[in-house]
């Protein structure tokens, strides 16, 4: 699943094949030159070999050296380190492959880790890095089947969950995130779920907040609930505009199965799972099974040219056109970050499941 907020490194990540000795970034002027030296160079890698990491992971190297050459600010500095980090870890990938000791670069990652985390406060990217590898400590606390989590580790993990919050509270859409990845962790431990809303809650109503943009404090407050009204069981009351800016009613659909597909030109997860969802409803269309594809691109051209080329004939919704229509964001409303997103739903507009690969056999189900 793409997260909807990207970072230039991750972009790089798939970016080129390089010879160890050249580089591209050697008459680079500025950290824009950089960077769309890195962008002209993507679409050239495939990552999925060792020879193809070891190369994309010294051609961070590389930019890496040259950022920090070329740095003015701690944001600079703060974008070498990422560069660094990544480039590295690309390198542990590519040898681990090859069966060779990766343990002095083991220690540079490391070292790597502390320079991203210095700089987070200044760069988005060593920010996004440094809150990547809390995110991995956070999923890999609560889905430890020999040591599960307990009162005392949630607490623990709250604490950095609410400091993180802080951390993202220059970002309408970021600062949401922190809630919902620990939401989404605790699958296992639901009972932990109530406890998490509520001193969410009090923390972002605190004094620790009192300074940040009333906006971003809205959203934040917000998110407890957008999680709410995705749950199994809850009436998602979805609302928007159809590509032609029609109103889209809800309540006209009760009676119907129908399926809510949060979608966006530029997701790979959601085409690839399209070919599912039409075999669905070519079985069950006239049966009184509906889908709904709702499309978050903030142009409403790329969302058109999308579901003409991949030749979707079902219910389509603009973020675009809703957004223009005075409507919230539907990440914000629904509490998530990245597409697809599934919410399929019974005759009564009630949420049956959330999980695609369940719809056929839920649909027939629903219709016997």
């Amino acid at each position: 699943m793409k997260t909807i907020f990207s970072f230039l490194f991750i972009f790089i990540t798939f970016s080129q094949i390089l010879a160890d000795d050249a580089n591209p970034f050697a008459n680079a002027k500025t950290r824009q030159d950089v960077e769309q030296t890195a962008r002209q160079e993507m679409g050239k890698f495939n990552p999925h070999d060792e020879t193809g990491l070891l190369s994309v992971g010294n051609m961070l190297l590389k930019a890496s050296e040259r950022l920090t050459e070329l740095a003015q600010s701690d944001s600079d500095r703060g974008n070498a380190a990422a560069a660094k980090f990544q480039g590295l870890t690309f390198l542990i990938q590519g040898y681990s492959q090859q069966n060779k000791d990766v343990s002095e670069y083991e220690k540079q990652l490391s070292a790597a880790l502390t320079e991203v985390e210095k700089y987070s406060h200044a760069s988005k990217e060593a920010r996004y890095l440094s809150w990547k590898n809390f995110d991995e400590k956070l999923y890999a606390t609560c889905t430890n089947i020999s040591d599960p989590i307990n009162e005392t580790k949630f607490d623990s993990l709250l604490k950095e969950v609410l400091q993180w919050a802080l951390k993202f509270s220059d970002d309408k859409r970021e600062v949401t995130m922190p809630y919902i990845r620990f939401d989404v962790a605790l699958w296992k431990r639901p009972e932990f779920k109530p406890k998490l809303a509520k001193e969410w809650t009090a923390f972002i109503l605190s004094d620790a907040w009192k300074e940040v943009n009333p906006e971003i404090r809205e959203a934040a407050l917000k998110v407890p609930n957008a999680l709410e009204r995705r749950q199994v069981g809850n009436d998602p009351k979805l609302y928007g505009r159809t590509f032609d800016n029609k109103f889209f009613d809800w309540d006209t659909y009760r009676g119907k199965v129908i399926l809510i597909n949060f979608t966006a030109s530029w997701c790979g997860p959601c085409k690839q799972i399209l070919p599912q969802l039409k075999a669905c409803y070519e079985k069950y269309h006239d049966k009184g099974f509906e889908i709904v594809s709702v499309y978050i691109d903030d142009t409403l051209d790329n969302s058109k040219r999308d579901a003409k080329q991949l030749e979707i004939t079902w219910i389509l919704l603009s973020e675009e056109l809703s957004k223009q229509a005075g409507q919230p964001r539907y990440t914000e409303e629904f509490g998530f970050h990245g597409v697809p997103q599934i919410l399929l739903c019974d005759q009564q507009g009630k949420i049956i499941t959330t999980n695609h690969n369940e719809v056929d056999a839920k649909v027939a189900e629903l219709l016997k």
